[in-house]
């Protein structure tokens, strides 16, 4: 048979396993080569900065978190409001912080300012979710061992009710 490469167009569609053939070799060379062509397809769609966001593009540069290039882009309206935001969360719990071991202290300042991240992304929107954020402050003061429900319950709610005077 002839070399299905090498055949014009009619003549491949008249012969039943041309076209087989010709995909079979094409994929073969390919392989050779070591190209795929979904993979070629994707890197050129990520090398074009317009295709990706700001902080995909920071991240691919510079090889940090898009996390971290997030916080960097924050307005410096956002920065304030977020420092405010850790403060209200903060106070007065430096007595039960200290109390906390150096593993329990790490972990209790890491989901806070995480919380507080979360707040302020709640905080930014036009609806204010008031429950979420009670929830947030809830399950970040859930890792104080042995509190009670109650105390959870009032120090959330006056939290939240801070963090709403942020808003206005």
């Amino acid at each position: 048979m002839a070399d299905p490469k090498n055949l014009p167009l009619k003549e491949i569609d008249k012969k039943p396993f041309a076209k087989k053939e010709l995909a079979l070799k094409v994929e073969k060379e390919l392989r050779e080569k070591e190209i795929r062509p979904e993979q070629d397809v994707e890197t050129k769609m990520e090398t074009k900065p317009e295709v990706m966001a700001p902080a995909k593009q920071m991240e691919k540069l510079t090889k940090v978190p898009a996390a971290t290039v997030t916080a960097a882009l924050m307005s410096e309206v956002e920065k304030k409001r977020q420092k405010q935001i850790e403060k209200i969360l903060q106070a007065d719990l430096e007595q039960i912080y200290l109390n906390l071991s150096p593993a329990r202290q790490r972990e209790f300042k890491l989901k806070g300012e995480q919380t507080a991240n979360q707040i302020n992304k709640l905080l930014s929107q036009v609806k204010v979710k008031v429950k979420e954020i009670i929830n947030l402050i809830k399950k970040w003061l859930a890792l104080i061992p042995g509190v009670n429900k109650f105390f959870l319950e009032q120090e959330a709610k006056i939290k939240a009710d801070e963090l709403l005077k942020l808003k206005k």
